[in-house]
């Protein structure tokens, strides 16, 4: 059978052409989506922008709701009354659930909100178990505050409350405790509460002389 050149010849040129006009058109469609993904892209950026402009910032939600951030340690000596009152809800609220139950209830007395170094202590360390438990904290901060900041504060608590305990005979004690007393009760309610109470008249009383001054 006799093959003839020319048709041969004729018949892959126009394949070929057809060819490279499918690839032309191939690469025009896939720029056509790159440009359209680009596009979506800037879009959903601009979207995403626009969202964190509405959105409040945590800080802001917290001053817009009156709370007290509880990730941030308190300067009591710069609160006023009522945020006094809040603070002492936060620290006393998570010792009471979280730090004495679970860690300190060995090394802890009833008269531990009189010592204010062991106030403050406690306060830092609320705030760091605070920011450690984040929902977006990294694990490493949860390690350290059982590694690092509880230890350190619980060498201060047993240091503290040398002198503070049950009553015992020729004993010198700071604090002392009746008999009958657990000497590692979380406080006595009413006690803790009139302290606190005229701790935060003493906040209003102050803020107020130094708003006349």
């Amino acid at each position: 059978m006799q093959i003839d050149a020319g048709s041969l010849i004729a018949d892959i040129a126009g394949k070929t052409a057809r060819l490279e006009l499918r690839q032309d058109q191939t690469e025009a469609a896939l720029e056509d989506l790159q440009e359209g993904a680009t596009e979506l892209s800037a879009q959903v950026r601009s979207l995403h922008a626009l969202v964190a402009d509405l959105a409040p910032a945590e800080d802001e939600e917290e001053e817009s709701s009156g709370k007290l951030d509880p990730c941030q340690v308190p300067n009591w000596r710069t609160l006023d009354g009522e945020q006094t009152a809040k603070q002492w809800g936060v620290l006393i609220d998570w010792s009471r659930k979280v730090l004495y139950p679970t860690y300190a209830r060995q090394h802890w007395r009833p008269c531990w909100y009189l010592h204010w170094s062991v106030v403050e202590e406690l306060s830092a360390l609320c705030a760091v178990w605070h920011w450690s438990y984040r929902k977006d904290a990294p694990p490493t901060r949860a390690a350290e505050w059982h590694a690092r900041w509880w230890p350190h504060t619980r060498g201060v608590l047993d240091a503290t409350f040398k002198r503070c305990g049950p009553e015992k005979p020729g004993a010198t004690l700071r604090h002392a405790l009746p008999k009958g007393i657990d000497a590692n009760l979380f406080a006595d309610d009413e006690a803790l509460s009139s302290f606190i109470a005229n701790h935060v008249r003493s906040r209003e009383a102050e803020m107020a002389r130094d708003a006349t001054d």
